[in-house]
């Protein structure tokens, strides 16, 4: 279960996403990187 600002989100949702393996794959694995995303609908 995921909670936001205003927003409860069910274990286990599956939405609509587009995940870009190969830039993840391009970080350094000793880094630490931060992924905002935002619902513009």
């Amino acid at each position: 279960m995921i909670f936001g600002d205003d927003y409860v989100t069910p274990a286990g949702w599956k939405g609509n996403i587009v995940l870009h393996q190969e830039r993840m794959d391009e970080c350094k694995k000793d880094k630490i990187i931060t992924i905002e995303a935002w619902d513009l609908s």
